[in-house]
């Protein structure tokens, strides 16, 4: 099996900026990206948000969400990150 390429950072973009949309509907936005893929990097938002870190994010992604200024709702939970 064809491993995806990594995640750009446009897309990772669209996905932090659409917390209220289904996995399903985001994979009309990201059509490189399946829906599972789409829920584990939700998951590893999540997780970046509880632990400030994951091992489901790329170094691309959690340096994105560490960044200051970021004003970012959880796509699990709906907190602010």
């Amino acid at each position: 099996m064809k491993r995806a390429p990594e995640w750009t950072p446009a897309e990772f973009d669209l996905l932090l900026q659409n917390p209220s949309l289904s996995d399903s509907a985001l994979t009309k936005l990201l059509p490189k990206r399946s829906e599972s893929a789409i829920q584990v990097v939700r998951s590893g938002v999540h997780e970046f948000h509880i632990k400030e870190d994951s091992t489901l994010l790329s170094k691309m992604m959690k340096t994105r969400l560490a960044r200051e200024g970021m004003n970012l709702l959880c796509p699990i939970c709906g907190e602010k990150i």
